[in-house]
C-alpha cells in the first residue's frame, strides 16, 4: 500500500470525467486509495499530493508541468522571471514552457487542438474568445473546472462571490467554466467615455461649463468665433476627436444626451427587452445635433479621417492650445504638461428631452488560463490558477518585486482616489516597468484578480496634474450615471453566432459608416433616413435581435 501511495504521489490522477471517475485509475487503484486514506473524507478527499486550498506549497511533491504561454516582447526570459521562480516555490512545480510568438500562437493551438497532439498541459497568456473556448471545449481539448474549481479554488471562490460577473461571464452556454480569468477593476475605465474641455478659453469668452447640449453648442461657436487662446490667429479648433482612440469618438458621449449608447452594439435594455439604439427617432435627433455642429464649423470633419497619433499631435500643439473640447478616456496632453489643468471635464450632457446618460464600460474577464486533456495533474494546475489570484501575489503579478518595485505605503500616505472615492492607501510604486523590457513578472500574461483596492489605493505624490490623479477627478461626474439595465457581454453558441456572425458584422460596419457620413452631411438626415433603416432590415436585425435575447436571457 505505501509503495501504492508513493506512485500515486508522483503521477498525479488525471482529470475528472463528467461522470465523476477518474480517467487514469483502475478499480485496484481506487480500493487501493481508500484502504490507504481512510481519514482523507475527514480533510475534504484532498487528492494525495495536493495540500487543502490555501496552504502551500501547492504539491507534497515536487511534479513537472507543461505550460504553454504566449510570448510577451517584454518578458526577458520566462524560466528565469521572479514571478516564475515564486510560482515554482509556492506550487513544488518545476515549469516547462513552450513559447510561442504572438502572432502564431491561437493558430499554433488551433492546429494541436484540431490533431489532438502536442498539446501542454496549461496554456496562458493567450487571449481566446468564448467561441473558441466552447469550441475547444465541445471537442474534449481542454477540460471543464467547475468541479476542480469547487473542491479546490478557495481565492477563485471567493472572487466569485465578491465579483458575480466574473463567474457569469466566464460560464459558457453549456453551463461549464473551462477558463480562469484575468480580471482587473481600473475604477476610471468604468466611467472612461469622457471629455474635457479648456476651463480658461471658458473664462476668456465668458462662459461656464456647458451641462447641456444647448450649452454646448454656445460655448463652440464661442470659441470659433471669439480667438479664446489670444494669439490672433483662427486656429482654434472647438471640437476634435478621431475614431482609432480609446474612447475618442467625437459622438460617443454626445449621443448619450439623446438615448443611452454603449458605444459597441448599442443595446438598449428595457424590462429584460433587448432593442438597438441606433433605429430610434433619439438616435435620429443625435445624428441631426451633431450635423449641424459639423455644418457650422464647430466639430472638425477631420475627426473622421485622422488616426490617434495625428490627433494627439493636434491635441499638443505648441505653444497654444488650438482645441476647445476633447473626448477621451485618457488625459491626452503629455505627462507633465501644464496646460493639462486648464482643461476641466464636462460633466454628462443634458439633450433637449432631459436625457442624461453616461456610458458603463464595466469590468470583463478575459479567457488566460485553460488545462488541456493532456493535463496528467489538473488538481496541481487549478492549485496553481487559484495561488493567481491570491491577493499576496496579485501585487507581484502586476508590480514586482517588494522593495524593488512596490512597498507598503507609510503613514500618512493617501491614495490617487482617497479624496474622491475613500480608497486608503494601499500600494506605493517604487519602479513601475510594466512597459519596459524586465524580468520581474508576466505582464499579467496569467489569470489575476485585481480588484479596484489596488488601482485606486495607490500613493499619491501629490502632483495635482498627474494624469491618474485627473482621472480620478474627472470620473465624479460620470460615476453611476448609467442605467440599471444594460448589456455588458452576450455570449452566444457557437450555433447562434453562425447564424448571426454575418448580420452582426455587417450592421456594426454599416451603423459606424453612417454615423461618419450622416454627420458629415455625405447622407441626409431627413432624406436618407429611411433608406437607412430599409437597409438595416435587409440586414436581417430582426433575427440578430432575436438571438441576442437569447442571449441575454441566459445570463439574467
Amino acid at each position: 500500500m505505501l509503495v501504492c501511495c508513493l506512485t500515486l504521489c508522483g503521477c498525479g490522477t488525471g482529470a475528472s470525467n463528467e461522470d465523476g471517475s477518474q480517467k487514469n485509475q483502475t478499480a485496484a487503484e481506487e480500493k487501493s486509495n481508500s484502504d490507504s486514506n481512510a481519514d482523507s473524507s475527514q480533510q475534504g478527499d484532498y487528492h494525495s499530493n495536493i495540500n487543502p486550498p490555501g496552504e502551500y506549497p501547492v504539491c507534497k511533491e515536487k511534479i513537472t508541468m507543461k505550460v504553454g504561454i504566449v510570448q510577451d516582447s517584454n518578458v526577458e526570459d520566462y524560466e528565469t522571471n521572479f514571478l516564475t521562480k515564486l510560482y515554482e516555490e509556492k506550487t513544488n512545480m518545476d515549469l516547462v514552457f513552450d513559447v510561442y510568438s504572438n502572432i502564431e500562437a491561437e493558430q499554433k493551438l488551433q492546429v494541436m487542438v484540431a490533431s489532438q497532439s502536442d498539446l501542454p498541459e496549461i496554456i496562458t497568456g493567450i487571449k481566446l474568445s468564448d467561441l473558441t473556448i466552447l469550441s475547444f471545449g465541445e471537442q474534449g481539448a481542454i477540460i471543464p473546472l467547475n468541479d476542480l474549481i469547487d473542491k479546490y479554488g478557495h481565492n477563485i471562490k471567493n472572487a466569485y462571490e465578491n465579483s458575480p460577473q466574473l463567474k457569469t461571464y466566464t460560464t459558457m452556454p453549456d453551463g461549464k467554466i473551462y477558463s480562469i480569468a484575468k480580471y482587473t477593476e481600473t475604477i476610471g475605465n468604468l466611467w472612461s467615455g469622457r471629455a474635457t474641455i479648456n476651463k480658461k478659453w471658458l473664462d476668456k469668452v465668458g462662459m461656464e461649463i456647458p451641462k447641456t447640449t444647448d450649452e454646448l453648442y454656445e460655448a463652440l461657436k464661442a470659441f470659433k468665433a471669439q480667438d479664446p487662446n489670444g494669439n490672433n490667429k483662427a486656429d482654434e479648433i472647438p471640437l476634435l476627436g478621431n475614431l482609432k482612440g480609446w474612447r475618442q469618438k467625437v459622438y460617443d458621449f454626445i449621443f448619450n444626451a439623446y438615448i443611452y449608447n454603449d458605444t459597441s452594439d448599442r443595446y438598449i435594455v428595457k424590462d429584460g427587452k433587448l432593442s438597438f439604439a441606433y433605429n430610434t427617432p433619439q438616435w435620429r435627433e443625435a445624428l441631426r445635433f451633431m450635423n449641424k455642429l459639423c455644418t457650422e464649423g464647430l466639430l472638425s470633419p477631420q475627426s473622421f479621417t485622422i488616426n490617434e497619433d495625428q490627433f494627439k499631435q493636434i491635441v499638443r500643439a505648441e505653444p497654444d492650445l488650438t482645441v476647445g473640447v476633447i473626448p477621451a478616456g485618457a488625459i491626452i496632453l503629455s505627462a507633465g504638461d501644464e496646460r493639462v489643468a486648464e482643461y476641466e471635464v464636462i460633466p454628462p450632457l443634458t439633450g433637449p428631452e432631459g436625457v442624461s446618460w453616461a456610458t458603463y464600460f464595466p469590468s470583463m474577464p478575459e479567457n488566460k488560463f485553460i488545462i488541456t486533456n493532456a493535463c496528467k495533474n489538473p488538481e496541481a494546475a487549478i492549485r496553481w490558477a487559484d495561488l493567481m489570484y491570491d491577493p499576496d501575489i496579485v501585487i507581484t503579478q502586476r508590480w514586482g518585486e517588494k522593495g524593488v518595485n512596490w512597498d507598503d505605503p507609510a503613514p500618512g500616505d493617501v491614495s490617487l482616489y482617497q479624496d474622491t472615492l475613500g480608497y486608503p492607501a494601499k500600494i506605493k510604486i517604487l519602479n513601475d516597468v510594466f512597459g519596459s523590457v524586465q524580468n520581474v513578472n508576466w505582464r499579467e500574461g496569467n489569470p489575476t484578480y485585481r480588484t479596484a483596492d489596488y488601482t485606486c489605493g495607490q500613493v499619491w505624490d501629490g502632483n495635482p496634474i498627474y494624469h491618474e490623479y485627473l482621472i480620478s477627478k474627472h470620473m465624479m461626474a460620470y460615476k453611476d450615471r448609467g442605467p440599471e439595465e444594460y448589456v455588458a457581454k452576450l455570449i452566444f453558441t457557437n450555433e447562434e453566432m453562425a447564424e448571426i456572425r454575418e448580420s452582426k458584422t455587417s450592421i456594426n460596419e454599416y451603423v459606424n459608416e453612417s454615423i461618419a457620413r450622416f454627420i458629415t452631411g455625405d447622407l441626409d438626415v431627413d432624406k436618407d433616413w429611411d433608406s437607412y433603416l430599409a437597409e438595416l432590415e435587409n440586414m436581417n436585425i430582426k433575427r440578430y435581435q432575436e438571438i441576442s435575447q437569447q442571449a441575454y436571457d441566459r445570463i439574467q
